[in-house]
């Protein structure tokens, strides 16, 4: 019976710092450690540590939505209007587009900015509050994960390293 040592020899490093780290997936949207993949139709990378702040936001109202909800309720009571008259096709041609106007004049499209250290800064859009509040959070938490640079030369350390006194050492 002989005892031998085995050495599992890798090229690999620790599976801790291979493994990817996905904070957020859906369809389009993938948040990593490392970077924000954006897939089809606009196929974009952003990489984590250049992104220096998040927000999320809901579209502005604007005279165009005013516009909507007036035209969108004229339809609508046109609508009921030439129903009640027995004019059932016009009515609910009117009614439909009367409601399509105000459906669409009451959802706002809901907004995620990336902030970068320049002017290039990013907005996605989302369909839901839900799914924004889910991205920024996904985003804030990878900006977190990254670990800080180590030092380069010239740059003070974050601890102080023991070093005998001279005047205090005898020869």
């Amino acid at each position: 019976m002989s005892s031998r040592i085995h050495f599992h020899s890798s090229d690999r490093a620790p599976s801790e710092e291979n493994e990817e780290v996905v904070f957020f997936k859906d369809r389009t949207i993938r948040v990593t450690q490392k970077a924000i993949l954006i897939g089809s139709p606009y196929n974009q990378a952003f990489a984590i540590p250049q992104v220096i702040g998040v927000s999320y936001s809901k579209e502005k109202e604007t005279i165009t939505t005013l516009f909507r909800i007036i035209i969108g309720g004229f339809a609508l009571v046109c609508g009921i209007g030439f129903i009640a008259n027995k004019s059932y096709a016009l009515g609910g041609v009117l009614a439909a587009f009367g409601l399509f106007k105000l459906k669409k004049a009451l959802t706002f499209a809901w907004f995620v900015s990336l902030q970068f250290s320049g002017l290039g800064n990013q907005t996605l859009i989302m369909k839901s509050r839900r799914d924004a509040v889910k991205l920024c959070n996904a985003i804030t938490q990878a900006i977190s994960h990254v670990p800080p640079p180590p030092p380069s030369g010239g740059e003070s350390v974050a601890y102080q390293p023991y070093f005998p006194s001279p005047v205090n050492s005898r020869n």
